[in-house]
């Protein structure tokens, strides 16, 4: 009478043993500094491509998903990385937005490494001057007398160095060079944490760093090269940007894709860019990734404490990439998760005014969008008065107020 019982936790076992090698396990990069861990996208258990119902991940100008099969390892890093941060931030948004998420029809297409020009009409601009590298680009639907028939996208640029400064400097030159070597290895995500490591000033002890880096597969020259390669950009700057591989550059377009039927993403670009950056570095909940940024970008980078002051001129689309408005909304944010403590989040608070735009007025950061969140805390703060006596200096401090 045992042995039925017997075979039946045997097969029960088999078949615990078998789920557990369909799981399908993927190298990510889980945070803004390159840290990496195999994580199981469950969703992705029983599909071979990077695909959902609600999230499409595609190389370049494909129409098909990106194989979970793929044999080009940082194509399925990309991938992997992308999927589980759009999976996160989605989560995110539709705990915040409860039954105003917007559920598009089609799947967000997400391209990657695809350095072709948006054209409002066409979609792909046709025989560009030059392509786009280091940035990331929120693509809204087509409109109604389009060429071509599109939905929602965001476009995730290749990497690829830009100096601000151009020289003929011959060590920089044979650093590069030696770079290439670097960037087709498996050591592609160590290389990337040195980058970094320049672009934030933080270069002690690099020379360990890049010895570590260089051991084992490029000569003892090379690796000297490469030091004073990497050294060398601190004198010349340099712009360098793996979008697909970056949580908060993934986050702030999705933010743009989701604030859509609020905040046009085209425009007001100064609002709609001060607001995905806010909530980019709220979905991801840390107080280093916030404060140091720089990475969303190279033209002007986002700080959450900026030096700069307000001027009517952060309002056009020129200078809507500035920290500014960022910076703004960060220590809002501050000041009013200290008032809410556990009550609210200041997410929440900021959720609360965004819903009851009119996505056909064009808002200004000030005085539209800030009076607005000093007349909410009328309602909203515990302690009314001092909330929005800290709210209405910090505006000063920032050159906001006559």
């Amino acid at each position: 009478m045992k042995t039925p019982f017997i075979y039946i936790k045997i097969f029960i076992f088999l078949m615990f043993i078998s789920f557990q090698l369909e799981a399908k396990e993927f190298l990510v990069m889980t945070d803004g500094d390159y840290n990496s861990s195999f994580v199981d996208l469950a969703e992705l258990d029983d599909k071979d491509s990077f695909e959902n119902e609600f999230i499409k991940v595609v190389y370049n100008k494909d129409d098909e998903a990106i194989s979970t099969k793929t044999t080009n390892h940082l194509l399925k890093t990309k991938a992997a990385t992308v999927f589980y941060h759009l999976s996160l931030a989605r989560k995110y948004f539709k705990n915040l937005m409860k039954d105003d998420f917007p559920d598009f029809i089609a799947p967000l297409i997400v391209r990657i490494d695809i350095k072709e020009v948006y054209d409002k009409d066409t979609k792909y601009k046709e025989n560009p001057a030059k392509y786009a590298y280091n940035t990331a680009l929120s693509i809204p639907p087509s409109h109604s007398r389009a060429k071509s028939k599109w939905g929602h996208e965001i476009w995730l640029r290749p990497a690829k160095f830009k100096f601000d400064k151009l020289t003929s400097n011959a060590l920089v030159e044979q650093g590069l060079s030696i770079y290439d070597v670097l960037i087709t290895s498996s050591h592609y995500i160590d290389s990337l944490k040195i980058i970094d490591k320049v672009i934030k000033d933080q270069t002690k002890g690099i020379d360990k760093d890049i010895s570590l880096l260089a051991e084992g597969f490029v000569q003892d020259k090379a690796k000297r090269l490469a030091l004073e390669w990497v050294l060398n950009k601190l004198n010349y700057g340099m712009s360098y940007l793996e979008s697909a591989l970056t949580a908060e550059v993934i986050y702030h377009e999705y933010t743009h894709i989701i604030f859509s039927p609020y905040i046009p993403i085209r425009s007001p670009l100064n609002l709609g860019e001060g607001i995905a950056s806010f909530f980019a570095t709220d979905i991801s909940g840390g107080q280093d990734i916030a404060t140091d940024t720089t990475r969303y970008s190279f033209v002007a980078g986002k700080k959450s404490y900026t030096e700069l002051s307000y001027n009517p001129s952060f309002e056009h689309e020129k200078y809507a990439q500035q920290d500014f408005t960022y910076s703004l909304f960060y220590q809002m944010g501050e000041i009013l998760n200290e008032d809410f403590k556990d009550e609210m989040t200041s997410g929440e608070y900021f959720w609360s005014l965004i819903k009851d735009l009119d996505v056909l007025y064009p808002l200004k950061v000030y005085p539209d969008f800030t009076d607005r969140i000093v007349s909410q805390c009328q309602k909203l703060c515990r302690n009314r008065f001092t909330s929005k006596i800290k709210l209405n200096n910090l505006m000063d401090t920032m050159g906001m107020i006559d």
